[in-house]
């Protein structure tokens, strides 16, 4: 090893450990119709853009072109049309914002300018268009707010649905998604279920003559891992990560080349960890980090620099770790912790600080205390990011693994291989309790502990 080349990389290294689980980078990122959201690290929100009804929950209806402290101890977040719904960490379900239909559920049709709680002992949250889904720790599932089309899955319909969540008729939920008018529930068996507005096929049951249903029905796919709703159309996640989309698709956002709605699932993408739904588009987040959109793109939310609407997927990014989107905007978690967004910026919503729609994925302004220089790693989460040229890249070999590459040390336990330099013989561990790194070949290596000290160890890795 090239002891000159090594200690040119302590001094970046000596940071590593006391920012794996530091504060101030971006975890989570929710779109609505005009505003985004941003969770931070350290369970706090922030907000931008469009305003008018307190989606933002700033205590104002006055549109943000510079992100806002919304909450804290916040573990997920979920935006609507015009509503915005937090997840905080001790279960309890907040929203803001729109309330004329109760998609709040606090009981009344006042709009709210701060979170108001709605419920507890609450494990996930997803806000439909006009309407809010509560997954319980139970595994069963709660909604309120619009009910034109039977989307609350409790057998009733009615324009003004509930203000209060009720019960959907359904059971061992394990993840939910909101559309428009719809909502789709995936189960812990892998099968899924839909609910509400089917005039476009986007419940994915098949043909048939019911425009809604009322009660949840199974969909015509199962062996899935991840389901996303927005507009009219559904997409699927499926364990081989393949990916499979059903429902309106007069912009293309299916992707499966034509404009013919389906009535049941076509597969349209494989080899996907992620996927995003917007108003009439979709994003796919590849096993290779690069990003792939398609559908209705005149607010250039698909991001490839044309306005054009596209009817297959087109590659848009590389580098990402997470997608997220907006109606008509498109939202990106980059490796490095950067945030990039595009579409639709009449409402600030994009948070490059102006009015202009984007056809291209420009930076997110957000406060200087959103750190960057993070990258996500599937066994460890977010792990500091700690040289800017080569090291990335040596991220980027690992953070896509099938499996996790922990090895058993018969001395120090499990570490994690967070990247390697064939060319160079370096190896790069991590201690899975974070004490320190080590930088190693074939003739021993550097341990960087956690207070920035560091010494030598001669015992080659076996």
């Amino acid at each position: 090893m090239n002891k000159l080349y090594l200690l040119c990389l302590l001094p970046a290294l000596a940071g590593l450990i006391p920012n794996l689980h530091g504060s101030g980078y971006v975890t989570a990122i929710a779109g609505g119709a005009q505003q985004s959201l941003f969770l931070k690290s350290d369970g706090a929100v922030w907000g931008i853009g469009g305003n008018f009804a307190g989606q933002l929950g700033d205590g104002t209806n006055r549109v943000k072109y510079v992100a806002v402290h919304v909450m804290d101890n916040v573990s997920a977040i979920s935006a609507g049309q015009s509503h915005s719904l937090f997840l905080k960490t001790d279960g309890t379900a907040w929203a803001t914002g729109w309330n004329g239909l109760g998609q709040l559920g606090d009981g009344t049709t006042s709009n709210k300018h701060t979170p108001v709680q709605v419920m507890d002992n609450v494990a996930a949250i997803s806000a439909g268009r006009q309407h809010s889904l509560f997954l319980k720790t139970d595994g069963t599932v709660w909604t309120t707010g619009d009910n034109e089309y039977g989307q609350l899955g409790d057998g009733t319909r009615a324009r003004l649905g509930e203000s209060t969540p009720v019960k959907a008729l359904i059971d061992n939920v394990a993840a939910i998604s909101g559309g428009w008018n719809h909502s789709l529930f995936l189960k812990t068996d892998g099968t899924v279920w839909a609910a509400g507005d089917n005039q476009s096929g986007q419940l994915g049951i098949g043909p048939s003559d019911n425009p809604n249903e009322l009660v949840p029905v199974q969909v015509l796919i199962d062996s899935v891992v991840a389901i996303s709703a927005k507009g009219s159309h559904s997409l699927f996640l499926k364990t081989d990560g393949t990916v499979w989309a059903t429902g309106g698709n007069g912009y293309g956002p299916l992707g499966d080349g034509t404009t013919e709605d389906k009535y049941s699932p076509v597969q349209v993408m494989d080899n996907v960890v992620a996927i995003a739904t917007g108003g009439g588009h979709s994003l796919f987040l590849k096993s290779n980090g690069t990003v792939w959109a398609t559908g209705y793109n005149e607010d250039g939310q698909l991001g490839d620099g044309t306005w054009e609407n596209k009817l297959t997927p087109v590659q848009v990014m590389e580098n990402v770790a997470a997608i997220f989107s907006g109606t008509g905007h498109s939202l990106f978690l980059k490796t490095n912790g950067s945030v990039w967004a595009t579409g639709y910026n009449e409402m600030g919503g994009v948070g490059d600080g102006t009015a202009k729609d984007k056809s291209t994925p420009v930076p997110v302004n957000l406060p200087d205390d959103f750190e960057e220089g993070h990258a996500l790693h599937p066994a460890l989460g977010w792990v500091y990011q700690y040289s800017p040229g080569w090291a990335s890249s040596l991220i980027m070999n690992v953070i896509y693994l099938n499996e996790y590459p922990w090895i058993y040390h018969p001395h120090f336990g499990y570490i994690y291989l967070l990247g390697n330099d064939i060319s160079r013989g370096l190896w790069i561990y991590l201690h899975q309790q974070g004490k320190w790194a080590w930088l190693v070949d074939s003739n021993g290596g550097w341990f960087i502990y956690a207070d920035g000290t560091f010494n030598n160890f001669f015992q080659p890795v076996s």
